[in-house]
């Protein structure tokens, strides 16, 4: 384990126990004690590229959460994304087929907070098959469209999609 990094299992169990009891302030406190926001992200993007569709809600709210704290910025995205997602999409997709549905649902309330820049996106998602990558672009513009029609952030993923 690196220098200064939180022990795994105890991430995971942060992030369980945000599932199951949900008390903000006490995710505050334990997120405070790891005191590594790239390992809670990393974390919380690699459980919910495979996880039941109510977790990954929950995930969500966490994050935003912490974002509306500003215990987590921009900065604790990037590389956590990188690591957790686009370094291995093609091996997480044989595994997990709908994995660029599941990572544009946590990723797209991100974008839309302004924490998860969607050029960083299109620079991470260069390292992801072609196909992936669209896939990925596919399913974030559908999950921003949702959430807040006529975005321009919706646009822009279609863009790039058709781009690739």
């Amino acid at each position: 384990m690196p220098s200064g990094r939180p022990d795994a299992k105890k991430v995971e169990g942060f992030l369980n126990e945000w599932n199951t009891v949900k008390d903000s302030a006490e995710a505050f406190t334990c997120f405070k004690e790891l005191g590594d926001g790239d390992a809670v992200v990393e974390a919380a993007i690699t459980m919910a590229m495979d996880c039941k569709s109510s977790v990954r809600a929950s995930l969500i709210e966490l994050l935003n959460l912490l974002v509306a704290e500003k215990l987590l910025g921009p900065s604790n995205f990037v590389e956590s994304i990188d690591s957790a997602a686009f370094e291995f999409l093609e091996d997480i997709a044989i595994d997990i087929p709908n994995v660029h549905v599941n990572l544009a649902e946590i990723l797209a309330p991100l974008v839309l907070a302004g924490v998860v820049l969607f050029e960083n996106l299109t620079s991470q998602c260069s390292k992801a098959p072609k196909k992936l990558a669209v896939k990925f672009f596919e399913a974030l513009s559908t999950q921003l469209e949702t959430r807040e029609p006529g975005c321009a952030a919706a646009k822009s993923a279609t863009e790039c999609a058709a781009s690739l």
